[in-house]
């Protein structure tokens, strides 16, 4: 192997090894309480589905936490986006979906043994057909506190810090990651 091409794997490599000590936050339909800020404060994902009638139905997760203001008043669920590198807007939701045969988009959350959840979403290239085979792209989000009340944004906030793409193609994202992240999936 070329110095280079193993160079190419460090990225992958660090991942699976970070990974490797967190386990696979496991979700149901509806709102399951989970640990997203690491502290052990009140969170929720929510996760529901959206019927086509087709084989195009699509999943959505959406993450909240509970907000205790310091004067006693009512607590209020705040929601939790996500931030891209690319200037995207911002995203209050988490899309799983794809087609009959091959998901071609889904996430992970880990739960880490310190610290805040992490967030990973994969994303197939899409083929000439729902069930070709493509490169998926892993987005790595990290949570953020926003301790100093930067306008425009939310106290806590996922911000994309890594992304990584697979070398071989896949159908499905959730094979891609297995078999790149030695991830497994969040339902039972």
């Amino acid at each position: 192997m070329q110095p280079r091409h193993l160079l190419s794997l460090i990225p992958a490599l660090a991942v699976r090894l970070a990974i490797a000590s967190s386990s696979v936050t496991q979700l149901s339909s509806g709102v399951t309480a989970i640990d997203i800020i690491g502290d052990g404060s009140p969170a929720i994902a929510v996760f529901s589905h959206r019927e086509n009638f087709n084989a195009h139905s699509f999943d959505l997760l959406t993450l909240y936490w509970i907000y205790r203001p310091s004067d006693g008043t009512t607590p209020i669920w705040q929601l939790i986006p996500l931030v891209t590198k690319d200037g995207r807007p911002e995203e209050d939701s988490v899309l799983r979906g794809g087609g009959a045969d091959c998901v071609l988009q889904d996430f992970r959350i880990i739960k880490r043994q310190n610290g805040p959840a992490q967030l990973i979403l994969a994303k197939r290239d899409f083929g000439k057909t729902f069930v070709d085979p493509g490169l998926v792209t892993f987005h790595f989000f990290e949570l953020q506190d926003n301790k100093q009340g930067i306008p425009g944004r939310p106290k806590y906030y996922y911000e994309e810090s890594q992304v990584l793409r697979t070398k071989r193609s896949y159908c499905d994202v959730g094979d891609a990651f297995q078999k790149e992240l030695n991830v497994g999936a969040y339902a039972q």
